[in-house]
């Protein structure tokens, strides 16, 4: 955001002081949607000093049991009417606020509550990772078919993990259906849904230009502004609306932060995961068939083996008495 005034724009060289009254916990939360450089995002906020909670999976609805089971609590009551809605202390608990978690980076099921967050945690910072719809659905789709790939293309499934493989799948079914509502959207219904998203949080969080606003020379200078007025808004905002490719500027001003030493930290793009991550995950789920039958012919091989060493044995065994 750069000041088109003519006026000169009053500078100081000094931080903003703290905001007073502002409790420590939650101070930055994430709503952007998957695949928007929500990974790069999270390197960034390390760098800057915040902590993410120990068990945030880096995958997509990465969840324990347990999480399931609270978050699909969470679904039923927002979505069908079933059960309390969540309380602040039920979302501390949850996102591990009360154990030192200053930063949250959104994921499914995480987004269907979007209002609830910012409404929880009014002193929270909230950062909309964006990306063009279109670009967004090529590459979250590919997350969507591993998300519910069916249970029986799966040969590691054995009979006393069974249950839990589906139970992730059906949670997985939830959560899709509770954001996209359908658990397999076609193009065109993601893409509405994810504008819809975007516009709501917008709607929550109209931005204001306070007078006073301003970011320390030095600072300007530290994160590469060519003009000392770039950002001066930026402090005090509560909604960013950020791409990872700009790096920290935007970011460390909206934050109120110094930008680190280190370069922005940009994570690989989704066409290089196709090729060591997603991609693999998805030949091995369209393998698997091929790989269920090479496994029954290798343990067909190993059991005649065992026979056969077993008659061997025996008979060596006689001859020998």
């Amino acid at each position: 955001m750069l000041c088109t005034s003519d006026a000169p724009v009053k500078v100081p060289t000094s931080r903003p002081p703290a905001q007073p009254g502002v409790p420590p916990g939650l101070q930055v939360i994430c709503l952007g949607f998957p695949r928007t450089g929500t990974s790069s995002l999270r390197k960034a906020l390390e760098l800057l000093g915040y902590t993410f909670h120990p068990k945030e999976s880096a995958t997509e609805m990465g969840l324990s049991t347990t999480e399931r089971r609270t978050w699909s609590r969470a679904i039923d009551a927002k979505m069908y009417g079933r059960g309390r809605r969540f309380a602040k202390e039920d979302w501390d608990e949850l996102l591990g606020v009360a154990s030192g978690t200053t930063a949250v980076i959104a994921d499914l099921p995480h987004l269907i509550f979007s209002s609830e967050l910012i409404d929880a945690y009014p002193h929270a910072k909230i950062i909309l990772t964006t990306r063009k719809a279109r670009n967004w659905w090529k590459s979250y789709s590919t997350m969507v078919e591993i998300l519910l790939a069916p249970v029986a293309r799966f040969p590691f499934v054995l009979p006393w993990n069974q249950r839990s493989v589906l139970s992730k799948r059906n949670f997985n079914v939830k959560a899709l259906r509770a954001i996209f509502g359908h658990p397999q959207p076609n193009p065109e219904q993601a893409r509405k849904r994810y504008e819809k998203h975007y516009e709501s949080i917008r709607r929550l969080l109209p931005n204001v230009k306070p007078e006073g606003a301003y970011i320390a020379l030095d600072s300007a200078a530290a994160l590469g502004a060519k003009d000392p007025a770039v950002n001066l808004n930026e402090f005090h905002q509560r909604r960013l609306e950020y791409r990872v490719g700009e790096g920290w500027a935007r970011l460390c001003a909206f934050l109120g932060k110094d930008a680190p030493a280190e370069e922005f930290p940009y994570t690989e793009s989704w066409r290089q995961r196709q090729g060591y991550g997603t991609g693999i995950l998805r030949q091995w789920i369209n393998g698997f068939p091929s790989i269920e039958s090479s496994l029954r012919t290798s343990l067909a091989s190993i059991v005649v083996g065992l026979a056969c060493a077993v008659f061997v044995y025996s008979g060596a065994r006689r001859l020998g008495r």
